[in-house]
């Protein structure tokens, strides 16, 4: 617009410079010895001329731009009436992966916001992404709000802000803080594809007339909830299997989420225990070899009420032995004390040469022998010892002597059976021990 009205008054001034020429040849002339002085139209051409160069220079480049200049690129060249298809267009031409949707996030806002995600790379492990509003506002698009550039975080630093380096997805857009505008729950994502993953959920809202990012949660190692919202509460609903393992309903108060309460789904445990009394421990969390590391932690019901114990460990067996308490076994021993989970009080073997308890059992003199895959552990008060044996079962008999199911590497071979009398270690074949011994280790004979 800018540039036809420049046009116009060009042709207005080089007519109207013309005419004055034209007139002046048919005028009585007076000469005058004195030095020559230009025609003020042609002054006001070279005006115009550049005024017209420097508009020109002004207008953006919509050339493909490096992320940290993606959002003020896009707002530059958007037109007045760009919508969702041409935000994606011109992101989808500058190669960045990217969703853009609209919301009415501001209150003073004539129009819907654009709401956008970038992503410079398609790696979870180096995203390089951003987030950022934009509103129209004063005959020009206006970045409302932008995450900072991306940059390198340690130990994931950042998860309770945006800085470091994330990929951005949205969730869903709804009116959580009951203001009458809408607010937008996203997740803020980071991966090392192999054995770590975080999910950390955000809401955008307006506080003191701005946009600003409140945390949902802040348990949000690992779990990567889906989030179900009711008004100003939202469940955060943790999957395991083809259920859902654990609901977390949080309220939004003021400036933070706050837990109202928590319930655990028992039949989606991986690992669960009920005691004589009533009460139940459930433990979730996947067996999926050593590249996997989503852990939900401790779960015990008692009269009702639930209790939430942090574990320090992978959960791959727990029980109950004949003194009673409840011991969890892992890449380390540790033993449910009140409402403290403890190294169990026995003589330590060093967690490196534990790969993975997964069955345990207790003598009459209170030793735990324990399956560990690829060791067979004795736990002593006094000393502890390692056995190496692939093992997976253990079973304690009437003599406290203990047998073992685990194999000897060979495919095939029918083996084995191992058991520890007075420290020596005899090994049979499956076939040669009682049916009795086959039913206690859980063995198909």
């Amino acid at each position: 617009m800018r540039f036809r009205l420049f046009l116009w008054l060009f042709g207005t001034f080089v007519v109207r410079g013309t005419w004055c020429v034209t007139s002046s040849r048919h005028a009585p002339r007076t000469t005058y010895h004195a030095p020559a002085t230009p025609k003020l139209p042609f002054l006001l051409l070279l005006l115009m001329v550049s005024l017209l160069l420097s508009c020109q220079n002004e207008r953006p480049s919509c050339e493909p731009p490096e992320l940290s200049l993606v959002v003020e690129r896009l707002a530059n060249c958007l037109s007045e009436d760009a919508d969702v298809a041409a935000a994606k267009n011109l992101l989808a031409q500058w190669g960045f992966e990217h969703d853009v949707i609209t919301a009415n996030l501001l209150p003073a806002s004539l129009t819907p916001e654009l709401i956008l995600t970038v992503r410079a790379t398609p790696q979870p492990y180096d995203p390089h992404g951003k987030i950022a509003v934009l509103t129209w506002e004063d005959h020009d698009w206006q970045i409302a709000f932008e995450s900072p550039n991306p940059q390198p975080h340690e130990s994931y630093g950042g998860a309770t802000t945006l800085a470091g380096n994330w990929w951005f997805d949205f969730d869903q857009v709804a009116d959580i803080d009951g203001d009458g505008g809408d607010d937008l729950l996203f997740q803020q994502r980071w991966s090392n594809i192999t054995s770590r993953s975080i999910s950390i959920a955000k809401l955008l809202t307006v506080r003191d007339g701005e946009l600003q990012v409140l945390l949902v949660e802040d348990d949000f190692d690992d779990h990567a909830p889906t989030y179900v919202v009711d008004g100003a509460t939202i469940y955060s609903q943790s999957h395991f299997g083809q259920g859902i393992a654990i609901t977390r309903t949080l309220r939004l108060e003021g400036e933070r989420f706050v837990l109202q309460s928590q319930s655990v789904n028992p039949n989606a445990a991986t690992h669960s225990l009920t005691l004589p009394d009533g009460t139940q421990f459930v433990a979730f969390d996947r067996e999926c070899g050593s590249l996997c590391f989503h852990q939900y932690g401790l779960y015990r019901i008692r009269d009702g009420e639930q209790f939430h114990f942090a574990t320090p460990i992978r959960i791959h067996t727990l029980q109950q032995l004949r003194d009673g308490n409840v011991y969890i076994g892992g890449d380390a021993l540790l033993r449910v004390n009140g409402d403290r989970l403890e190294p169990a009080n026995f003589a330590p073997i060093p967690r490196d040469e534990i790969w993975q308890i997964v069955d345990m059992a207790m003598t009459s003199d209170g030793d735990i022998w324990a399956a560990g895959r690829f060791k067979l552990l004795h736990y002593g008060k006094e000393q502890s010892e390692l056995y190496d044996l692939l093992t997976h079962r253990v079973w304690v008999s009437a003599d406290n002597s203990v047998w073992a199911a685990g194999w000897d590497g060979r495919a095939e071979s029918g083996c084995c059976v191992f058991h520890v009398q007075d420290g020596e270690v005899t090994t049979y074949l499956l076939a040669e021990v009682s049916a009795e011994i086959a039913a206690q280790l859980d063995i198909e004979q």
